[in-house]
């Protein structure tokens, strides 16, 4: 997928302005969004000396709800311009060390598959799941998948080699313990 071609420019800057505009609606005028990519991804980051404050308050994460509203911008011009866009919200570079340091997680999760362990991953969220999948989707002498639902899916990890022997203990197995 090339970035040039499915992304216009002139729509990311226009959506960059949408979620500047938000922010100052919202008493922001000391933060400013910059726009950048990485592969194939738009990062609209927010940056700033209060920028921190939209991690977390009272109600909840404002990144995440600013994301929900540059989602809808996009999904709009994407009928209009014919193209998918995958972009996120971050905050001071918060969620691409997140992403960083997942892959080195990744990194050391491949080795000990490499070594013949088959691992269980709880207790992550989706987006760092993906990360992981993503990140070990390189290795082609490891595999993973997610299994489970809701507080008990789980992140699977295994030797390519060992993809066709049983798989760990199932969802009920650990509900009923």
């Amino acid at each position: 997928m090339d970035f040039e071609r499915n992304y216009s420019h002139e729509t990311l800057e226009e959506a960059a302005d949408f979620l500047q505009t938000i922010l100052n609606h919202m008493g922001y005028d000391d933060l400013s969004v910059q726009l950048g990519r990485k592969d194939e991804i738009a990062i609209f980051n927010i940056v700033g000396a209060n920028a921190q404050d939209l991690l977390s308050d009272q109600r909840g994460n404002i990144r995440t709800e600013l994301s929900n509203a540059l989602a809808w911008v996009l999904r709009r011009a994407r009928f209009a311009l014919g193209s998918a866009y995958t972009f996120f919200v971050d905050v001071d570079g918060y969620r691409m060390q997140r992403l960083e340091a997942l892959a080195g997680m990744a990194q050391d999760l491949h080795d000990k598959a490499l070594d013949g362990l088959d691992m269980d991953i709880f207790g992550m969220d989706p987006v760092d799941r993906r990360a992981v999948h993503n990140a070990l989707s390189e290795y082609e002498d490891v595999h993973t998948m997610s299994d489970g639902n809701g507080i008990f899916r789980r992140l699977q990890i295994r030797p390519k080699e060992r993809v066709d022997l049983p798989i760990m203990a199932k969802d009920d197995e650990y509900r009923n313990r």
